[in-house]
């Protein structure tokens, strides 16, 4: 079941208007990690060779309490300049204490791919997305071969991922998905996914515009299935008290479950 699911963004986004004779703070929660050094190190090179007499202070922030501490220091006017964050309504949340970037990008913003996931309810652009992430579900050959599964033909449909979950539960373990929703990320995944899977192209832009809502059919249909699948066992116990980054995925790499929404 690798297949592409649903395009989300990471951004980054203006909070002050510095000089660039100064220093100026990045928050971001992979700055610490080896992995993406190189990068780190290249963007802080290139960025103070351009702005000469700049400082760029990268700033690595703990995941679990990221948005909580920024919402912290956003709401006291003492935030950093320049910050990271995940697209969507995470991003939406945060306009309140940022300003719009239309009138500084002019070239670049015509350029950029799912600009309405970065705007304000005034329709100004607050982010520049960096990347873009496609969800997919990992799963584990061997495990899928101890249930008697064949792992060379991972599921193709919701039918089929049932009947994978339900020999995997015969077994009694390991569980079908791994779930670690203490931040609530898990619950995101699972919307987001079933809501590529399941919604049309008009639901979609209405669900963006706000025109769609919790309570219509189609997204109680969707957080009616998240609330199934976790009736019918398709969990781990404790899900809930166990992070996404790194928990789940360091367990899925242990054998604790047999898929993997990432």
């Amino acid at each position: 079941m690798q297949k592409l699911k649903i395009l989300t963004a990471i951004a980054t986004m203006v909070v002050a208007s510095p000089a660039l004779a100064q220093e100026i703070t990045v928050w971001d929660v992979n700055v610490d990690d080896a992995a993406h050094a190189t990068y780190y190190d290249h963007a802080k090179a290139a960025f103070e060779a351009a702005h000469p007499g700049a400082t760029l202070n990268l700033l690595s922030q703990p995941d679990a309490e990221y948005y909580t501490l920024l919402g912290t220091a956003l709401a006291s006017k003492a935030g950093p300049d320049v910050i990271w964050a995940n697209g969507g309504a995470q991003a939406k949340a945060l306009v309140g204490g940022l300003i719009p970037l239309d009138d500084k990008l002019p070239d670049l913003i015509p350029k950029l791919v799912g600009k309405s996931a970065f705007t304000g309810p005034d329709g100004k652009l607050y982010f520049i997305p960096t990347t873009l992430q496609g969800h997919v579900v990992y799963y584990n050959k061997a495990l899928y071969k101890a249930a008697g599964l064949d792992p060379e033909k991972p599921p193709t449909s919701w039918a089929e991922l049932t009947k994978v979950c339900d020999a995997l539960k015969a077994q009694g373990k390991p569980a079908c998905f791994m779930m670690a929703n203490k931040e609530g990320y898990n619950a995101e995944f699972f919307l987001s996914e079933a809501a590529n899977q399941s919604l049309t192209a008009q639901q979609q832009a209405d669900w963006l515009a706000g025109k769609l809502h919790w309570s219509d059919p189609p997204i109680k249909a969707i957080l009616q299935a998240w609330v199934d699948t976790a009736k019918n066992g398709w969990y781990q116990e404790g899900g809930n008290s166990q992070t996404m980054f790194m928990d789940e995925f360091a367990l899925f790499e242990q054998g604790v479950g047999a898929n993997v929404m990432g």
